[in-house]
C-alpha cells in the first residue's frame, strides 16, 4: 500500500511539474501576446496622428496639431481627439477647440479620420462624401481639392463627392451636373 502511495504521490508531483510548467509557457506567451497588441496599437495610433496631422497642415499651415489620447477605463480602451492650436497651446477635444465661427477644422478632422480607417482596415478604396466641406472657408477649398487628389493618387481611393462648390468640383476628375 505505501509503495502505491509513493507511485501515485510522485506521479502527481509529475503531473504538478508539468502544468506549471505549461502555466509558465502560457504566461510568457501571453505576455508577447500583450506586447504586440500594444505595439499594433501605438503603430496604429502614429499612423492615425501621421495622416490627420498631414492633413490639417496642409489646410491650415501649422496651425494645429492633432494627438489622439487613449486610457484604458474599466478595462476597456477609450480614445479623444485632440488638437492644439497657435492661440491655445495646451491639447483639448477637437470639438472645442474652434472659436465660435470655426473654420472647418472638424470636418477636415472627420474626414482625414474616415480616410485613416479605408487605410488601417484595408476597408474598400471608395470613400463617399456628402458635402463635407460646407463648413470649410472658401479661401480654403482650393488647398482641399488638391488634398483630395492627392490622397487618391497616394492611397489610391476614389472620393466620390456631393457638393454645391464649384471650386471643389473643379478638382474633380468626372463631374455629374444635376
Amino acid at each position: 500500500r505505501r509503495n502505491e502511495l509513493i507511485i501515485k504521490y510522485k506521479d502527481l508531483k509529475k503531473n504538478i511539474e508539468s502544468k506549471e510548467k505549461e502555466r509558465e509557457s502560457l504566461y510568457k506567451i501571453f505576455e508577447v501576446y500583450k506586447q504586440v497588441i500594444i505595439n499594433l496599437r501605438q503603430e496604429t495610433y502614429i499612423k492615425i496622428s501621421s495622416i490627420v496631422n498631414y492633413g490639417i497642415k496642409t489646410v491650415f499651415n501649422d496651425k494645429y496639431e492633432f494627438k489622439i489620447d487613449v486610457k484604458e477605463r474599466g478595462g476597456k480602451p477609450t480614445c479623444q481627439f485632440l488638437v492644439k492650436t497657435d492661440e491655445l497651446p495646451v491639447f483639448v477635444n477637437v470639438d472645442k477647440s474652434q472659436s465660435s465661427h470655426g473654420d472647418g477644422l472638424m470636418e477636415i478632422v472627420a474626414f482625414l479620420l474616415q480616410v485613416t480607417v479605408h487605410t488601417v482596415y484595408n476597408a474598400p478604396n471608395v470613400i463617399f462624401l456628402d458635402e463635407s466641406f460646407r463648413r470649410l472657408k472658401s479661401s480654403k477649398i482650393p488647398v482641399v481639392g488638391k488634398l483630395l487628389q492627392e490622397l487618391s493618387d497616394t492611397l489610391k481611393i476614389q472620393f466620390i463627392c456631393t457638393t454645391h462648390d464649384e471650386k471643389l468640383a473643379a478638382f474633380a476628375s468626372n463631374v455629374i451636373n444635376l
